[in-house]
Formats: C-alpha cells, structure tokens, sequence
C-alpha cells in the first residue's frame, strides 16, 4: 500500500505538536516564576511642603551597593530592600527605609527632605547673628524674640511684626535678593543674603 504525502505531513504534525506545546508550557511557566519572584521598586526624593509647595528632588539613593539619581525604578528580587538616601544641599536628609517589594508588585520609597533652617534669636541687646544665607523659596529663616519684653521686628523693611517673649516670625524669601531685618526702634539690624 502506497502511503500519500498527505498522511506523512500529518503525522510529522502529530509527532511536532506535543513538543511545540510543551515548550508554550515551559516558556509561560519561566515568565510567570520571573513576574512572581521580581517586583519593581520607584525610589523618588521631595521637599517637605511644611513652608514652600513640596516639590521633587534629584537626589542620590543607593540600593545595594549602587547608587542612583532620584527619580528612578528598578526591577528587583522579592524582599526586603534597603534605601540610603544621599545628603543634599540646603537639606537635611532623610532616614534610610526598607521596603519590602513582591513579585509582580510594585513598592515605593520616598524620601522626604526637610529644608535646613536658619535661627536668628533677638533680645533687647541685639541679634545673635546679623548675616545669614538662605536658599530663596526653600530656607525658612526664623526670628525668636528671646528677651523679656515685647519688641517690633522689621524684615525687609516692609514687613512690621511685634513679638512678644518666645514668639517668633518665620518666612521664605522667593527671590535671590539680600534683605535687611532690624529691631524697630534700635541701632541693630542684620542682613540675609537669599541665593
């Protein structure tokens, strides 16, 4: 009996099927292990919002043993992970975290900088400091009557506040500029450079 072509494909068929599919099993089976046992992980850096609108940072972050730019995302092995966050100019920098980051999920860091702040303290014999540098829209710069009666602080020579003991006046200057500040009334006086 002569056997056709027709059957002979088939069978080659018959005989290519079963692997073909076996190895769609293997190939979806390794991608979903890969997605269950990898996570992905964005690392971000802000500025506290507490006296400017907060804003993002380009900080370092180190991961492991590698650092990077802020913002950034890595695609990591499930568990727990430690983020060093770098220091930064005008700031203080925040503590490390660990997250923990599971397969097919995504984790986030954020690291929160809070703004360096300056401290001008006043009683009725003058400043503890006259010269004072901010960074403008981030440094707060804050004036603390510590003397026994109420006084006037001047800043900018448009802004009157009185402060009675232990109050105080905080601002952020906007633009660069240098801006005086004295105490109403008296010969003391001081500037705050704002870069």
């Amino acid at each position: 009996m002569k056997r056709s072509r027709r059957s002979g494909k088939f069978g080659a068929f018959l005989f290519f099927a079963p692997m073909v599919v076996l190895l769609l099993i293997v190939v979806i089976g390794f991608i979903s292990y890969e997605s269950s046992v990898t996570g992905t992980l964005v690392v971000e850096a802000v500025s506290s919002g507490r006296y400017s609108p907060a804003v993002s940072l380009h900080a370092t972050a180190t991961v492991g043993t590698i650092t990077y730019l802020t913002p950034f995302n890595l695609t990591l092995s499930s568990g727990v992970h430690t983020i060093v966050f770098g220091s930064l100019n005008w700031y203080l920098a925040p503590h490390s975290k660990s997250v923990t980051v599971l397969g097919g999920k995504t984790a986030y860091a954020v690291g929160t900088y809070l703004p360096v702040v300056r401290v001008v303290t006043f009683t009725q014999a003058g400043f503890n400091s006259t010269s004072i540098t901010a960074l403008h829209g981030v440094t707060p710069v804050v004036w603390i009557n510590k003397g026994a009666s109420g006084m006037t602080l001047v800043v900018a020579q448009n802004t009157r506040v009185y402060l009675l003991p232990s109050q105080n006046y905080t601002t952020v200057f906007q633009s660069a500029g240098t801006y005086s500040f004295s105490l109403y009334g008296t010969g003391f006086g001081g500037v705050v450079s704002s870069v």
